[in-house]
């Protein structure tokens, strides 16, 4: 897809990478989560292929997931501003750990439809899979090793 203009924010193109799905964390040995672990972790087209069907498309406040994979209600949107109670997690994004907001169970039932299809998805996150958004709040900036010094600056 082609585009003509982009917006900038402090974080990039606006919309862009502000969406992950997650998977809760395997509980650790001591037996719980502490205060700073990460109790989600990221799920990668890498590992679940069927992502490469998935067309997002983002307004304002609306995002609208489609795919092939489903005959039957083969798209969905909701809402992208969380509610009052909407669960946050710290989830595991490569080396870091974000503070995302769930997007709801509409938004997951959609996703976990496709995944199940998916013979590559690791059966111990069959039916836990969630849409997240990275939190407005949380600081994660970009490592400087992967950004080229001429994007360094306005």
């Amino acid at each position: 897809m082609e585009i003509s203009t982009v917006v900038l924010d402090e974080r990039g193109f606006v919309g862009d990478r502000r969406f992950m799905i997650v998977t809760p964390a395997p509980t650790p040995l001591l037996g719980s989560f502490g205060p700073k672990d990460a109790t989600h972790r990221f799920l990668t087209q890498r590992q679940c292929p069927s992502l490469a069907t998935v067309v997002a498309t983002l307004d304002e406040k609306t995002l609208t997931l489609s795919s092939h994979r489903l005959s039957k209600n083969g798209s969905v949107s909701f809402s992208v501003v969380p509610t009052e109670s909407s669960p946050r997690y710290r989830a595991g994004l490569w080396s870091d750990i974000v503070n995302v907001e769930d997007m709801g169970d509409v938004a997951a039932a959609f996703l976990q439809k496709i995944l199940d299809q998916d013979e590559s998805m690791p059966n111990e996150t069959k039916g836990k899979v969630r849409l997240v958004r990275q939190s407005p709040d949380d600081g994660r900036i970009a490592d400087a090793k992967y950004v080229p010094s001429s994007a360094r600056s306005w």
